[in-house]
């Protein structure tokens, strides 16, 4: 019984080892392959300034390659991946030998999210194989903070988070011999507090930025598709007090796709025109186009302390509103705040103040 036990715990172990080997071999941890990542944190602007020379000088010269080549006789030179997107490139800086770990590799990525903005990425130490090339998989840390804005003093903010903000929760690209892999984002969303701000019970008027964490994975920055749930409650600021209540909300930035869920109200589109959204090339079919803030269902309840005057044979008194109101189809993106409203409750159920049937409405630049 001990022999068998004995072996039992032996087979275990490896099973154990032969894993552990294969994870380690798989995905090495972004911060393994920085020097040293306080210094790189405080002089990440000069590295930045860095990596712009490299890219322009490849770019300049033209000196791509196909694979990650360690014994290359020229550097810098990049790495195009597979369909060919030189916004994906690898720039492998220079290889140096250290005397314990061998060949190491300094490689950079610089992602351009919009036309003054950039997402920067390395890793210095990359080892490199007897053969020349790198096995496996490796992280490239994000170096700073980056954030992309969406509509102007009424939009919402994605904040990208780097080296400079944490060490633990960094945006990172994942590469391999063949360059760019994927992208794996972590961050915040953060709407401007003149559209949404996080809800406090008794508290109208709330000023408290309403900020929602996100890591999300996709195959490139294109496919950004966030999906939150179990959020909470949030206001927005034209209506202090009313409590927002929704199971999801999804932030769509993808070029290549809309969220499943996505349905786009006829009045939308109605209204909706190229002047509207600052783009002369708008086009009203939005399959797989849109862009925005998109919430299928959301239950606005009315403040309990909201009152209107009605009329009865004493005279008019002042009548509590006993309700709330469903909106479908919620979208937020830059023409502003649309949805399709079903109010109920204990005036809106009466036959002169009936909106059950459900009204359109179009809340322009929010």
């Amino acid at each position: 019984m001990k022999k068998i036990n004995s072996l039992a715990l032996v087979l275990i172990l490896s099973l154990w080892s032969a894993t552990l080997n294969a994870q380690l071999k798989e995905t090495v941890k972004g911060l393994d392959l920085l020097s040293n990542v306080e210094t790189i944190t405080k002089n990440v602007d000069n590295i930045v300034t860095k990596i712009d020379g490299v890219v322009d000088k490849v770019q300049d010269n033209g000196t791509y390659k196909t694979v990650v080549d360690g014994f290359s006789g020229t550097f810098p030179y990049g790495v195009i991946p597979s369909n060919g997107d030189r916004r994906y490139a690898l720039y492998v800086s220079e290889v140096k030998i250290d005397p314990l770990r061998g060949a190491l590799a300094s490689i950079y990525m610089k992602i351009p999210i919009k036309q003054t903005e950039s997402l920067y990425f390395m890793a210095d130490q990359v080892p490199i194989s007897q053969s020349g090339a790198i096995v496996g998989d490796f992280n490239l840390l994000l170096l700073k903070d980056a954030d992309l804005s969406f509509g102007t003093e009424k939009g919402y903010n994605l904040k990208f988070k780097g080296l400079t903000s944490g060490k633990t929760d960094s945006t990172f690209v994942t590469i391999d011999c063949k360059g760019f892999k994927s992208i794996t984002m972590a961050g915040e969303l953060a709407f401007n507090t003149s559209s949404v701000v996080k809800y406090r019970e008794g508290d109208k008027g709330s000023k408290e930025p309403y900020v929602l964490k996100f890591n999300t994975y996709a195959s490139n920055f294109e496919d950004l598709y966030l999906e939150f749930t179990n959020v909470k409650p949030f206001e927005f600021a034209f209506l202090p007090g009313y409590k927002c209540e929704v199971e999801t909300i999804i932030i769509d930035n993808s070029d290549a796709k809309n969220a499943p869920e996505f349905k786009v109200p006829d009045d939308f589109k109605d209204n909706v025109t190229a002047s509207s959204i600052g783009d002369p090339d708008f086009s009203k079919d939005l399959t797989n186009l849109w862009k925005g803030v998109y919430i299928k269902n959301m239950k606005v309840t009315i403040p309990k302390a909201f009152t209107e005057g009605a009329r009865s044979t004493s005279g008019t008194s002042a009548v509590t509103i006993n309700g709330s109101i469903n909106v479908e189809s919620l979208i937020v993106d830059r023409t502003g705040v649309t949805g399709l409203i079903r109010a109920v409750g204990n005036r809106f159920d009466d036959k002169n103040n009936r909106l059950d049937n459900g009204h359109a409405f179009i809340e322009a630049n929010i």
